[in-house]
């Protein structure tokens, strides 16, 4: 993959993992078949009323943790010394256009949905290392902090899960280049919030994005004034079209098989619209893991153990850029949709794998709590 926003903890984090730095060219659009895996009956296209509102939402839990496995960075190396939190918060709403900052686009949404809220899904991701480590030359860095919040509104699946608006709010702290002499100079902080708003074109297609960049106080750029950039090329991307902060769900709502190949383009502010594959791929949970997680959807109601099946099924996609230097792939985890027309598991995301740049091992999200 190219080199994203934070190229360490948050380098490929569920929410922030896949960043752009260009723009397909192709006019035909590859679409996807989506199907809204995390009701119990996945053909129901629209937005069901009793997933509406936050006294309705879904809410899982991620241990984050660190493995180093048999690459190892020979200039530099990274450890955590406490286990990160992920933590995900998905249900619908009533976007509200109005209170979005841009009258413009608001005048178009509010035409084309006769001045009604329009029914959306919200998807908030929540990442949190409290404690990592650079060491390099025998000398180590103080603890710092990680943490990036994302924010994305989006449309249903009968809409292709049209992105609305997002939002992202990161304090990372990314390697400037892959060795290093010494700790001066071995990473830039980032912290910075990019707020998206995706202009209402009519019909299927995106045209205009328009980003808020808001600086912190401790971003490595010495600039504090607020930037806007307009990318007006999102009718060219290749294939379907999503938020990058909405890529978890993205992937949920696919057939995910191991033949399954399907090119998607996401939007990422800093870059612009790349082209992604995601792949059906034969990666299994390991088998405490795996023992885990099934107790925590039993627990839930959201699986019955039998004799023949003590096990949920899972199902894993590699996510794969497309393009000359591919970088490394990230795998997430799926429960299994067994039965379309009664989807106990609600294909209910049970893992990522997300490794590192510069050979700096993997970072493991897996399942802990489900609400």
């Amino acid at each position: 993959m190219k080199k994203p926003i934070t190229a360490l903890a948050l380098a490929l984090a569920a929410g922030c993992a896949i960043t752009f730095s260009g723009c397909g060219s192709a006019t035909i659009l590859n679409t996807a078949s989506l199907s809204s895996n995390w009701y119990a009956l996945t053909s129901y296209k629209n937005i069901q009323p009793t997933f509406k509102g936050e006294q309705n939402a879904e809410r899982a839990t991620y241990t984050v943790t660190h493995e180093q496995g048999s690459l190892a960075n020979n200039s530099y190396s990274v450890k955590f010394n406490k286990d990160g939190v992920y933590e995900t918060l998905f249900y619908a709403v009533d976007f509200d256009y109005n209170s979005f900052g841009n009258e413009e686009y608001a005048k178009a949404y509010g035409e084309a949905y006769n001045n009604k809220p329009v029914p959306a899904y919200y998807y908030k991701t929540t990442f949190d290392m409290p404690e990592m480590v650079f060491t390099c030359g025998g000398a180590s860095t103080e603890a710092l902090h990680e943490t990036t919040v994302t924010e994305c509104y989006f449309l249903p699946v009968k809409d292709r899960l049209r992105p609305l608006y997002s939002k992202i709010s990161v304090l990372s702290h990314s390697p400037a280049n892959a060795t290093a002499s010494s700790l001066e100079n071995l990473y830039k902080t980032i912290d910075r919030t990019y707020e998206c708003f995706y202009e209402y074109s009519g019909g299927d297609k995106l045209h205009t994005v328009k980003t808020k960049l808001t600086f912190g106080a401790d971003d490595y750029q010495t600039s504090t004034e607020t930037q806007w950039i307009t990318y007006d090329k999102l009718d060219g991307a290749a294939n379907i079209l999503f938020d990058n902060n909405s890529v978890d769900i993205a992937i949920r709502a696919m057939g995910i098989n191991p033949s399954l190949s399907q090119p998607i383009s996401l939007y990422a502010p800093n870059s612009g619209v790349q082209n992604y594959n995601i792949k059906g791929s034969d990666a299994a949970l390991g088998e405490n893991e795996h023992k885990s997680i099934t107790a925590i959807l039993k627990d839930k109601g959201l699986f019955t153990p039998t004799d023949d099946k003590p096990l949920v099924d899972a199902v894993a996609a590699s996510v794969s850029y497309i393009g000359e230097l591919t970088g490394v792939s990230q795998t997430y985890w799926y429960a299994a949709v067994t039965n379309p027309k009664n989807n106990t598991a609600r294909a209910t995301m049970l893992k990522i794998s997300a490794p590192l740049a510069y050979s700096l091992g993997t970072l493991n999200y897996v399942l802990t709590d489900l609400k």
